[in-house]
């Protein structure tokens, strides 16, 4: 036992040095905190009512050192690595809903039109509270990536809280094929182009430069609105290509890391970028690289920004290995606009704010509800409906009105800079 204590204390100092960079990390006071560590291991060792592999102790202290940093990190052993690199660029997953962590319940982003998750009747804003019975608390996102990454044709039952209603409900998705373009595009009013951008993959910028080609070709453009509700996110640098379309400027933002110093967002330039006047919509639903690609267009006074205030989670993750095969998933970065402005936890703030329907929060017998289910309180977010045909959308008319007005794009607010900070290694968000 004190061969495999002395082993899980050299193994949390190397993460402690790897962690830090620094040989300088262990004083006393850590080198107390690793001791305290190995007598509890052993106290465990010795008064477990049942035997605990050695293995799995270790597994467990790993899980728990990284998860404490924030809801977003997660330690990955070498099998879970694959499946986790396999799904990083698809924010839907398998199932067609993209997930956060939001206090530590996992939520529902955003789901894909056509989705097993869309036709089972998951919506943005629910609260998942079990997989197949088992409380999904503190579930690490690549757990549940493992969880959802079932075989075609099987199912999972989920435990949810609805978003619109204080009341849990048990549905089944069943996995299946599903398609999600990046991009689609429909023309409104003769010189008019809508388009939908999903989620930001390889092709999205491509997608978007084509459609307004060919748009523009056949009736002269005068305007479009691109519609980034209910859009995770995706590869960051995606959306940096895709700004490249609208703006004719160097920075898309700054990741913001570790340090003094900020890494700067760089926007490519291949083409002459378009010049026709653009709206975007955003709500609740909007997030990731979505955010940082409206961040930019806002701060340069390109487009007027219309919905509500998007979700707030314009991180950059990345994937640490380790020497034997796992992995630890980080948080290494935060994005901000061009100017400054954080969009972590606040979002970005719409120049022209639609107020969405007020959410049903009824009523539910709490005292009949687990601590678990407790902590999965109901939350009221701003997502806007969207219609079918984007002709027949509130949100759609409401841009296509402030394009056809000819008003100015509101002016970006001024904020204060903080000091520069230096960015760790820029991943996709």
């Amino acid at each position: 036992m004190l061969q495999s204590a002395k082993r899980l204390a050299l193994l949390i100092t190397i993460c402690a040095f790897s962690a830090t960079s620094s040989a300088a990390y262990t004083t006393a006071s850590s080198q107390d905190e690793i001791n305290l560590l190995v007598r509890v291991l052993k106290m465990v060792r010795a008064n477990y009512v049942r035997d605990v592999r050695d293995v799995d102790l270790y597994k467990f202290a790993l899980e728990g050192l990284v998860r404490s940093v924030d809801p977003y990190a997660a330690y990955l052993s070498h099998d879970m690595i694959p499946d986790f690199e396999h799904w990083a660029g698809q924010p839907f997953g398998p199932l067609g809903a993209a997930l956060s962590m939001e206090d530590s319940i996992l939520t529902v982003v955003a789901v894909a039109d056509g989705s097993p998750a869309a036709k089972a009747g998951l919506q943005p804003f629910d609260k998942i509270v079990k997989f197949n019975g088992e409380y999904a608390k503190n579930l690490a996102l690549p757990e549940v990536i493992r969880k959802t990454a079932i075989p075609e044709g099987d199912k999972i039952d989920l435990t949810i809280l609805k978003r619109k209603a204080n009341r849990f409900s048990d549905i089944a998705v069943t996995r299946k094929p599903f398609q999600v373009d990046p991009v689609w595009s429909q023309s409104l009013d003769s010189n008019y182009l809508y388009l939908k951008g999903t989620y930001f993959s390889p092709k999205t910028e491509a997608a978007i430069r084509a459609a307004i080609n060919h748009a523009n070709a056949a009736q002269d453009l005068k305007g479009v609105i691109l519609d980034l509700r209910n859009n995770p996110g995706g590869l960051l640098d995606s959306a940096q290509k895709v700004a490249g379309l609208f703006l004719d400027k160097h920075t898309m933002g700054f990741a913001e890391g570790k340090g003094t110093k900020k890494e700067e967002l760089t926007i490519p330039q291949t083409e002459k970028p378009f010049d026709m006047p653009l709206a975007v919509l955003i709500d609740g639903s909007t997030a990731g690289s979505a955010e940082a690609l409206v961040g930019a267009l806002q701060d340069y006074e390109r487009a007027v920004i219309i919905g509500a205030p998007s979700l707030g989670k314009a991180s950059i993750q990345s994937l640490l290995t380790l020497s034997n095969g796992a992995g630890v998933n980080l948080t290494t970065a935060y994005i901000e606009t061009p100017k400054g402005k954080a969009i972590q936890k606040t979002g970005i703030q719409p120049d022209v704010e639609v107020k969405p329907e007020e959410a049903d929060n009824g009523s539910n017998n709490s005292a009949s509800l687990t601590p678990d289910e407790e902590d999965a309180k109901p939350i009221k977010k701003s997502i806007l409906p969207r219609a079918s045909n984007p002709a027949s959308d509130p949100l759609v008319t409401t841009a296509l009105e402030w394009l056809k007005s000819g008003k100015k794009v509101p002016a970006a607010k001024k904020v204060a800079h903080k000091k520069n900070r230096k960015s760790s290694k820029k991943k996709s968000d």
